[in-house]
């Protein structure tokens, strides 16, 4: 069976995507991660993704042939595709965050398709692209891929990109997690796109998911997002629960946090 290739960096939505993968449907991974130096959130990017990835295998030692360490490449190796340049540039700029042409550079030049695990009620690139969505079966498993664009050939940016969770919702997630048995793996996922220092922005899209998550309906946050919780979300009235574990469905709400 041949490894499936995805994009990892620590968050909810890749972690869960990963886990699933190992976890339950027993599929080998290759994580594969780009460094941008830039990125605030790099450290806490690839702490995460080593806890993580410590956790699952000391739950189960015999993972390990299934989830390698992630393949990394610096931003700044990424092969250049200038068409794939000029289509961010032309035709999906304004649509589709320029954050993910690299993305799209990379599974370009690996040959075949890359996920990536987005959810669908993310809000930073799936909007633009739902009309274009189309769920195809490759290698016994259904994703979306992006077909139709306008302005795009056959042959597009999108094109090396799979999309596997944008069919699911954060909460349908977050139950499969407590119904499977590793909730409390992502509650050791990272969050925030613009922290300052240890301190959560409260304002991009990874830091609205976690306050909307805590305030449609006052649930819990999870306590695995370190201390950027606390300091973000006691302010604005919201709990944070003792860690403990997630065996009952009902509490998934607790792990929706991203």
């Amino acid at each position: 069976m041949n490894a499936t290739r995805l994009f990892w960096r620590g968050d909810w939505a890749s972690t869960y995507r990963l886990l699933h993968l190992v976890l339950v449907d027993g599929r080998p991974v290759l994580p594969l991660y780009v460094i941008d130096r830039t990125r605030p959130t790099l450290e806490t990017e690839l702490q995460a993704m080593d806890r993580l990835r410590e956790a699952t295998l000391r739950r189960t030692p015999g993972l390990r042939p299934l989830f390698p360490p992630p393949v990394s490449i610096a931003l700044e190796d990424v092969p250049d595709d200038p068409e794939i340049s000029r289509q961010f540039a032309q035709v999906l700029s304004g649509l589709v965050p320029a954050r993910f042409e690299p993305l799209a550079r990379f599974a370009k030049a690996l040959g075949g398709s890359v996920e990536l695990p987005l959810l669908r009620d993310d809000r930073s690139l799936l909007p633009a692209l739902r009309p274009y969505l189309r769920e195809r079966e490759s290698d016994g498993l259904r994703r979306y891929v992006v077909e139709d664009f306008p302005g795009l050939a056959e042959n597009h940016a999108l094109s090396h990109l799979l999309f596997p969770l944008a069919g699911t919702e954060r909460a349908e997630a977050a139950e499969a997690a407590c119904r499977e048995g590793f909730a409390d793996l992502l509650r050791e996922t990272c969050f925030c796109s613009a922290p300052r220092g240890d301190v959560p922005c409260g304002g991009c899209a990874e830091c609205e998911a976690v306050i909307r998550s805590c305030q449609d309906g006052g649930r819990p946050l999870p306590d695995g997002m370190k201390n950027w919780t606390r300091q973000l979300l006691l302010p604005l009235g919201c709990t944070v629960p003792e860690s403990r574990g997630f065996p009952a469905k009902a509490e998934a709400d607790a792990v929706m946090g991203e």
